[in-house]
């Protein structure tokens, strides 16, 4: 959500966001490891609810912080109209138009996808990721350490939301709660 308030303030208007793609993606990942570092470490081991108490209270933090800060409206990007309005017709002669926003934003997920499945399954990282998460005193008998695989989890987990915030800014106009509209489906998909 803070991404798109950033690229709000910055972003110059008829610009296509997606060359910050990188930046924000290298920005996110070290966010999210000196978020890890300093709140939720202290969290981990204690019960099975702090840590998700502790995201979810950094959530209206950051919310309301965003509010204090620029109010409570609505803030389109100030991206190109071929970006914005432009669309794609896949079936013209039925009138199946997809919008150009939400295919790139497509495309990069399952780019994104098939990154991260490759990196779990084929880099020595990504397998001691899983050992970690199927069973931490296990994984820390073989030598690996845990507390570097959650660092780097959370940080990956930060910067895909900021990338998808980067993708999906084009479409919807941000604003303070801008992250309850996904957390329904977020919660509904891991569950």
């Amino acid at each position: 959500m803070y991404i798109s308030y950033v690229l709000y303030q910055l972003l110059p208007a008829g610009t296509i966001p997606y060359w910050l793609l990188l930046p924000v993606a290298v920005a996110m990942f070290f966010i999210g490891c000196i978020l890890f570092k300093t709140t939720i470490t202290r969290v981990i081991g204690k019960d099975s609810t702090s840590y998700i108490l502790l995201t979810v209270g950094l959530s209206y933090l950051l919310s309301n912080g965003l509010q204090l800060i620029f109010g409570p409206n609505y803030y389109s990007m100030q991206v190109s109209d071929e970006l914005k309005y432009g669309t794609i017709g896949l079936f013209s002669d039925l009138g199946v138009y997809i919008m150009d926003s939400r295919l790139i934003a497509f495309a990069f997920a399952v780019v994104f996808v098939a990154i991260i499945h490759w990196f779990l399954n084929k880099t020595d990282i990504g397998c001691a990721m899983r050992a970690t998460a199927e069973n931490q005193t296990v994984a820390a008998s073989l030598g690996i350490n845990s507390k570097f695989c959650f660092i780097f989890a959370f940080a990956l987990g930060t910067m895909f939301a900021g990338v998808s915030g980067l993708l999906i800014s084009p479409m919807f106009m941000a604003y303070p709660k801008i992250g309850s509209t996904f957390s329904i489906i977020a919660m509904s998909s891991m569950v």
